[in-house]
């Protein structure tokens, strides 16, 4: 787990969001980590559809009525996984390998301004929880989460 925040910025009339973490694994298993349904499940939410092909579509339920819909816009195998998230904005996750692991990117732009702080907490959280589903541990979002989003609050009230 981290405590640094992932960077948000304004864009048009909304916000963006970027993080970068290192993740001590090969390609392959963080690439089948954004790309499994079983895997997703596993640090994200489990999975109804989820087709690896640009146009594909997307499916993730997040229980309690949350379900996010969205069509796959890129998909570059080992490297980009970009997809809409509810037809407003957009999630991109790029990979690089390192000597020491593989770096992800991830950005979530075009997100309504009163949406940034529950994505960016949300992104945050789920981050941590993909860092210990690849070490083969469990964290609980719940906790997580409630604890960064004061912080996310404060950052996205400060941006102009």
């Amino acid at each position: 787990m981290t405590d640094e925040l992932g960077t948000l910025h304004g864009e048009g009339d909304g916000r963006a969001i970027h993080f970068e973490r290192l993740y001590h694994a090969t390609l392959d298993e963080l690439w089948r980590a954004l790309t499994d349904p079983a895997s997703l499940a596993g640090w994200l939410a489990p999975v109804r559809r989820f087709e690896l092909e640009t146009g594909g579509r997307v499916h993730i339920d997040f229980g309690d009525g949350e379900e996010m819909h969205g069509v796959m816009r890129e998909l570059e195998p080992y490297r980009v996984v970009e997809y809409t998230w509810d037809w407003e904005s957009v999630v991109r996750f790029e990979l690089e390998p390192r000597d020491d692991g593989v770096l992800l990117l991830l950005d979530h732009s075009a997100l309504p301004t009163e949406q940034a702080p529950s994505h960016g907490a949300g992104w945050h959280a789920h981050l941590d929880l993909l860092e210990a589903h690849l070490r083969g541990e469990s964290i609980q979002f719940a906790p997580r989460y409630e604890a960064l989003l004061p912080m996310y609050q404060r950052e996205v009230a400060t941006l102009p």
